[in-house]
């Protein structure tokens, strides 16, 4: 049982005591006084009813008889002090909720704290009040261990659900919190009980207790309170007709020698533990660990005779080699094959500590961050500076998404990458030192023997420190380059700054490491591949045919052009088709850009989305290949997400956000004269595809009213929801049961870029 609320102003002698310091009573509120105030407290709203439970409780309980001590002395104790507490708030009014109360979060927490069932608030007053163990909280509320720790796995799954007002410049200060503040924020004496609050409780559960002690604090003990409450209790010690009965003293010493055999056979297996512990300690200490690069035996390090099962294997394993990570990221995309221009510079910086903490910065080289990617408390959090928007959700805990979908997660998560699962082969090609690490690199071959990208491992952790990928149909455009610049690991707090500029956006200074105190702009790229060859520009002949052609989009060389924040939709290029010149256009960045080509090939729709370093520009644009020149815009007041040609290339489904009081949902659009039609209304609606015959259109998305996203098809003529799915089943082939499923289509499906709408049309 925790002795958090202990008062240490009743260690003193209080005035005119006799003696106090042998006054088994004193001893009595020394202990128990504090902790029994509260949970009236708790219950009741009235300190002054909380006094009189307190006093009333410790003065029945025969302060002569040393019962009390006892570990089931004192569960009876406390159950009675809940059963006072709930005769009392029963018969009264004093039990209500605050009258008072805070915003945001903490006001949140106190309307749900207030609403739940008594049992409910009994246990989590006595675990996150008065930080009892569960094993503590079960015995005196009289239910099993198990009962317990389940209804606190609802307490969790609840507290998540709290709102945050601005979950990453108001994230609390104790998420990321060493020993030493938890220490400070559960007032737990000792190394022990803060390794204790450690293990215990994840950092949501901390700023529950925090906000919980808050509402209901120890009692203030000063010198003369200290002595008014002693002889209070002493008064009431002479006025108890029924004091407390405690279990006698055979039935103590029985349990006593129970607990006797007990801790000798704990000592034994505790033992035989501590000399298997020493064995491995000592085999640990013998070895060099993997976070200094150095070989162990349990270790065996990747060479270039590594096979792929071996590579794999390492992967797999690869985050029980570590414990946490700093890491600095620089990449360089050089576009899609379909792409010529000057290249996008991004930055990511992250630290991870296993198994449920991650902060992620990134944003463009040499810029500020753009966007911001938070896990504590089970919960993610994500501000993107660049649409000013914020968004909160439960974490599913699964380790790999500590790190958001991307390239660094594929680099520091190697087993969630791709090259993981596809079939393919890997080729020798050199050993490299890289930010301090000594790494293996291999060409990544797919099935048909081209090399899709080079991966350069670290030989113990198996963490991609260098990815180079390449596209185009025979695999020799280098597309990519990601480097880490910089990686530390068994770093258990985060680096300060790097919390500072989560919160504030603020680059940081530093005269050590600073890549790794804060996100600090960089001045030149880490690797830079000279621009690729432009087109020369040889207009198409008249009446070309260019509805099967291969396009080429041109941009300027110019890195403010290819590194822009705003107008990502209406950058300036040029058009060719199959090498021929078509004209001028405004087109979208290849890096955030949705695209699609009408299946007859002589139309190309188009918007963009945030990659997090610029805003999304969700406008619907298309233009006709032959006259690249004349954008038109669709769905003015909307933000659209996806959308898809008919196939007969007249008309375009678009779902997304809408503005100015218009619902959300599927649109169909005509395009000769841009009339719109609301089909349906759904919410994050995505992967549009239409049935051959152009009547029906399948689509996921969430209906009004439900929580969960399901598989659609609606008649686009009447707007009959012909088939709905079971919310939440959305990924693998459609049931049999719809429509979609003798399509021949495949379905779900994700947005196009660049390089599909240069692709000539399927025939």
């Amino acid at each position: 049982m925790s002795e958090t609320n202990k008062s240490p102003a009743l260690d003193a002698k209080p005035p005119g005591a006799n003696d106090p310091a042998n006054d088994p009573l004193l001893d009595l509120l020394r202990d128990h006084y504090a902790p029994i105030f509260q949970l009236a407290l708790a219950f009741l709203d009235s300190p002054a009813a909380a006094r009189r439970i307190g006093l009333r409780i410790l003065a029945a309980a025969q302060p002569e008889n040393e019962a009390w001590r006892t570990p089931r002395g004192r569960n009876k104790l406390y159950a009675a002090a809940l059963k006072e507490t709930q005769r009392i708030s029963q018969r009264s009014s004093l039990s209500q909720p605050s009258a008072t109360q805070p915003a945001g979060f903490t006001a949140s927490l106190w309307r749900m704290v207030d609403a739940w069932d008594l049992r409910e608030r009994q246990l989590c007053v006595l675990y996150y009040v008065l930080g009892w163990s569960a094993d503590d909280a079960a015995k005196v509320l009289g239910v099993s261990v198990g009962a317990v720790q389940a209804q606190l796995d609802i307490f969790r799954r609840r507290f998540a659900t709290l709102p945050e007002q601005d979950p990453i410049e108001d994230l609390p200060t104790e998420t990321f919190a060493t020993a030493e503040q938890l220490n400070d924020h559960l007032a737990l004496p000792g190394e022990a009980a803060q390794q204790a609050a450690i293990k215990r409780y994840n950092p949501l559960e901390i700023r529950v207790a925090r906000s919980l002690r808050q509402r209901w604090p120890a009692p203030p003990m000063g010198s003369a309170e200290a002595q008014a409450l002693l002889e209070e209790a002493r008064q009431l010690t002479k006025q108890i007709t029924r004091p407390l009965q405690f279990p006698p003293g055979r039935v103590a010493w029985a349990v006593g020698a129970v607990a006797a055999l007990l801790f000798v056979l704990l000592v034994g297996g505790l033992a035989i533990f501590w000399i298997a512990g020493r064995g491995n300690a000592r085999q640990s200490a013998s070895s060099p660990s993997v976070a200094q690069g150095l070989p162990t035996p349990e270790v065996r390090p990747l060479t270039r005779r590594s096979s792929l099962e071996d590579i794999r294997r390492r992967w797999q394993e690869s985050t029980s080699l570590w414990r946490s990570l700093t890491v600095d990221v620089q990449s360089i995309r050089y576009g899609p094959a379909s792409y010529i221009g000057a290249p996008r510079a991004y930055r990511a910086q992250a630290w991870i500590l296993l198994p449920d903490q991650s902060i992620q910065l990134t944003g463009l080289l040499s810029q500020p961050i753009g966007k911001v990617d938070v896990i504590a408390g089970q919960r993610r959090f994500t501000r993107n500076y660049a649409n000013n928007s914020t968004f909160s959700e439960l974490w599913n805990g699964d380790v790999d998404e500590l790190l958001p979908e991307g390239i660094l997660r594929a680099m520091i998560f190697p087993a969630t990458s791709s090259w993981a699962a596809r079939d393919g082969a890997v080729r020798p090609a050199e050993n490299a030192q890289i930010a301090g690490r000594s790494a293996v690199a291999f060409d990544w071959l797919n099935s048909e023997g081209q090399r899709e990208a080079r991966l350069w491992l670290d030989v113990y952790t198996g963490i991609l420190l260098r990815v180079e990928i390449y596209t185009g149909a025979d695999f020799q455009t280098l597309e990519s380059i990601s480097l880490i610049t910089e990686i530390a690991f068994d770093r258990q707090e985060p680096p300060p700054a790097l919390v500072i500029a989560a919160r504030q956006r603020q680059s940081m200074t530093s005269d050590v490491n600073p890549s790794l105190l804060g996100y600090l702009p960089t001045a030149t790229p880490v690797h830079t591949m000279p621009p690729r060859k432009p087109l020369p520009m040889d207009a198409a002949s008249v009446g070309m045919d260019v509805s099967r052609s291969q396009l080429i989009f041109q941009f300027p060389n110019d890195p403010t052009i290819s590194n822009a924040q705003v107008n990502t939709a209406s950058a300036p290029a040029e058009l060719f088709a199959d090498g021929y010149w078509l004209g001028s256009l405004k087109f979208g960045l290849p890096w955030m850009l949705r695209c699609q080509r009408s299946p007859d090939g002589r139309r190309l729709a188009f918007n963009t989305f945030s990659d997090g370093s610029a805003p999304e520009d969700g406008i619907l644009r298309w233009f006709n290949i032959n006259d690249p020149s004349r954008i038109y815009q669709l769905l003015p007041e909307m933000s659209v997400t996806a959308f898809a040609f008919s196939p007969d290339s007249l008309r375009l489904a678009a779902a997304g956000s809408a503005r100015n009081g218009q619902p959300d949902g599927l649109y169909v659009v005509e395009i000769a004269t841009g009339e719109a039609d609301f089909i349906l209304e759904a919410h994050e609606a995505y992967s549009l595809v239409w049935s051959a015959d152009g009547e029906f259109i399948a689509l996921i998305g969430r209906l009004p009213g439900e929580t969960a996203p399901a598989m659609l098809v609606v008649h686009v003529r009447t707007h009959h929801l012909a088939f709905r799915g079971i919310p939440g089943q959305v990924s693998g082939a459609p049931p049999p049961t719809s429509s979609v499923s003798s399509w021949g289509v495949e379905f779900p499906v994700s947005m196009g870029g660049m390089d599909e709408c240069a692709a000539p049309p399927a025939r």
